[in-house]
């Protein structure tokens, strides 16, 4: 199936911008994949557990995840407000390092991002690919600590380097970033224009981190 099959607009929805649909299949096709830390199958499970928790339903059956790993799926998608440090480091104590759990929210803050701004276009979701066989690379990237954060980073704390302990989720978030919104790289511009003006865009922005509680 093509890039352009993948996300084509269903009968009574709009269709995903052009320029976003390669970007959006990719990560997909990536989800589908082994992982840093988590393989293919686990990947595909954490992202499905976060979609029933926020849609509010019925979980998918057969997991892969263990239960701790259910709850933590479960709370960054619907939960998040709510998460302490406290919590973060229970999650590590008892089922996965603190790489997997940065792991296990990019794919969460990725594919719920895809999911949001499809059903917001009147689409249907989109199904997961098959899981690739495959085992994680555990590729631990260099200078990543913890520091005043609470879990490893490079550098300094923030939105831009909440997943930077796992290469490929950082890499992945600053693609869709660039995708749904703005490339770090525009971030600086505010003549750009994407359909719409750059003071239209914040404004939509700002309205929806305000009703998702979305502050840093």
């Amino acid at each position: 199936m093509s890039n352009s099959e993948l996300f084509e607009a269903k009968p009574t929805g709009q269709p995903l911008p052009e320029a976003s649909r390669p970007v959006l299949a990719q990560q997909w096709h990536e989800l589908a994949h082994p992982g840093t830390w988590w393989t293919a199958q686990e990947r595909i499970d954490i992202a499905a557990t976060a979609r029933a928790a926020y849609r509010h339903a019925p979980e998918p059956e057969n997991t892969s995840l263990d239960e701790v790993t259910q709850r933590a799926a479960r709370m960054v998608a619907a939960d998040a407000g709510n998460i302490t440090k406290s919590i973060v480091d229970g999650f590590v104590e008892e089922a996965m390092t603190p790489f997997h759990y940065v792991e296990l929210v990019g794919i969460i803050a990725r594919t719920t991002a895809i999911d949001t701004a499809t059903l917001g276009l009147g689409n249907g979701l989109e199904p997961y690919l098959p899981a690739e066989p495959g085992q994680p690379s555990n590729a631990v990237v260099a200078g990543a600590k913890q520091r005043s954060a609470w879990v490893p980073m490079v550098g300094a704390a923030g939105a831009t380097s909440a997943l930077s302990a796992v290469y490929a989720e950082d890499r992945s978030q600053e693609l869709l970033h660039g995708a749904l919104y703005l490339s770090y790289g525009e971030m600086g511009s505010y003549n750009i224009d994407k359909g719409i003006s750059r003071s239209q865009m914040e404004l939509l922005a700002a309205r929806t981190s305000l009703l998702n509680h979305c502050f840093f």
